[in-house]
């Protein structure tokens, strides 16, 4: 089995002032997910979705959310597109990390979530969506969340419950 990376979508306070569907839980679950990813001593990234308007670099609503636990040896990654793999710097990172699969969770389920799933398969990693873990702000977000799940099922991504991630 190859080395893992649990990706942290966009847990900004940005994103997380906005109405996240089930926002307690969804945090909930990823701060389990990365302490099992910290105890398992296995890379953990963050990403900080950086833009013209809500999300300006620096400001507040840019910052991570405190509600996310991330730990000192997680790694901060700046990006400017909803698709993190067209991002140079990021598929340098997964390289020089010799990383095979990448879970993914954080927000949002229709945006960078989707992006970062479809492209991370497209380019070989063995890709899991931990189901439970990402969410939206869109109106009717949980037949959004369902639709996703099962497009991304179809294109091969394995998607999953937190709880079944392994060691």
């Amino acid at each position: 089995m190859g080395k893992k990376l649990l990706l942290v979508l966009d847990g900004q306070v940005g994103v997380l002032n906005r109405t996240i569907y089930r926002k307690a839980e969804i945090i909930s679950t990823i701060n389990s997910v990365v302490e099992s990813f910290q105890k398992a001593q296995q890379p953990i990234i963050f990403t900080r979705h950086t833009n013209k308007t809500s999300l300006a670099a620096e400001a507040k609503s840019w910052t991570l959310d405190s509600s996310i636990q991330r730990p000192d040896s997680a790694i901060i990654f700046n990006k400017k597109r909803s698709n993190i793999f067209t991002e140079p710097d990021f598929v340098e990172l997964l390289k020089k990390l010799e990383i095979q699969e990448i879970y993914v969770c954080g927000f949002v389920t229709n945006g960078c979530v989707q992006a970062a799933c479809l492209e991370s398969k497209s380019r070989g990693f063995k890709t899991s969506l931990l189901k439970d873990a990402h969410s939206t702000f869109v109106k009717n977000a949980w037949t959004v969340i369902e639709a996703w799940n099962l497009k991304l099922a179809e294109a091969g991504v394995e998607v999953m419950a937190a709880c079944e991630v392994s060691d």
